[in-house]
């Protein structure tokens, strides 16, 4: 089973999606889908007007907020992009003149999240001091510490366990990661699935390292790391489809209570094996939504590019 699946989909040019002006009729999941291929989440969209600002969906957008918790990964230790980040912490990298941790936390925040959580691992006393020096962003903010080593996303969940409040789904996002992705339509989507444990951001896979989800949107599998060989540890329902985890996700407060393992580990490993013991795993289809990282430093001039050109605030 692969040891960590933090890595995220490069940026591909999104889809055009045709202009829809009724919501009447759609189930909260087209909703949801229609709400991020025609809007976007607008905490990381151009400054332009958009030509569906108002539309039905500007209203679904604006009334669906809800307090609730978020988390920020940002222990990464940014090995492919030093030298730089000998010196400045990966999540404090500047994109458009905005460290990353900022950006993602403007972002959580403009969807609903009224308290953050942030595990840090290196450099950890230059991020609180920049979340100190912002004024945690106007909202609460829990540092949650990995001095020894860096846990991954599971370990690093499990680790800040005592930060939550348990009132809610909350949602996790890397640092990393920059997106026009609707944060409030993945909220629907997870909302409405059938007593889904968690919904990942996915896309098509472009390589071989991928999950198997079922044609119900469920988690049922994963593709080997070592031998490329795809293994299913739950019965799909009909055809299986290959999809990249894209660093973006929406968890119910009950993964606490069913986490087992222990130490260093990936959050995927342990969605994997509790897909084989029944428990929902769904897919938020992201292919019309823009998405790039800066893990590298080519992928981090290119963020950088697209921010002198006014694609991200």
């Amino acid at each position: 089973m692969p040891s960590t699946w933090e890595g995220t989909v490069p940026f591909r040019e999104p889809a055009i999606a045709p202009p829809v002006t009724s919501i009447t009729g759609f189930s909260a999941r087209s909703r949801a889908i229609l709400l991020m291929q025609n809007t976007g989440d607008n905490s990381l969209r151009p400054s332009r007007p958009s030509r569906f600002s108002h539309s039905p969906f500007e209203h679904v957008i604006r009334h669906s907020k809800i307090a609730m918790e978020a988390m920020i990964l940002a222990a990464g230790l940014g090995t492919r992009l030093r030298p730089l980040t000998y010196e400045t912490p990966k999540a404090l990298i500047e994109v458009g003149g905005t460290p990353m941790l900022e950006r993602v936390a403007r972002r959580l925040i403009d969807a609903g999240a009224d308290r953050l959580i942030v595990n840090v691992h290196a450099h950890r006393n230059k991020i609180r001091d920049f979340i100190r020096e912002k004024d945690g962003f106007g909202v609460q903010v829990e540092v949650s510490e990995e001095p020894d080593q860096r846990l991954e996303t599971g370990g690093g969940l499990k680790n800040a366990t005592s930060f939550f409040r348990r009132e809610g789904a909350f949602f996790m996002h890397n640092a990393d990661i920059l997106t026009d992705l609707s944060l409030r339509a993945l909220q629907i989507v997870h909302e409405d699935a059938d007593n889904a444990l968690a919904t990942l951001a996915v896309r098509p896979a472009e390589d071989d390292r991928y999950l198997l989800f079922d044609e119900n949107d469920h988690l049922c599998g994963f593709s080997e790391r070592e031998t490329g060989e795809e293994v299913l540890r739950r019965e799909p329902e009909g055809e299986t489809r290959k999809l990249d985890f894209c660093g973006v996700q929406i968890i119910e407060p009950r993964i606490f209570d069913l986490m087992t393992e222990t130490g260093v580990f990936s959050i995927i490993n342990t969605y994997v094996r509790l897909a084989e013991e029944d428990e929902t795993i769904n897919a938020f289809h992201a292919d019309a939504a823009e998405w790039m990282d800066i893990g590298t430093p080519e992928r981090l001039e290119a963020a950088r590019e697209r921010a002198e050109r006014g694609d991200f605030r």
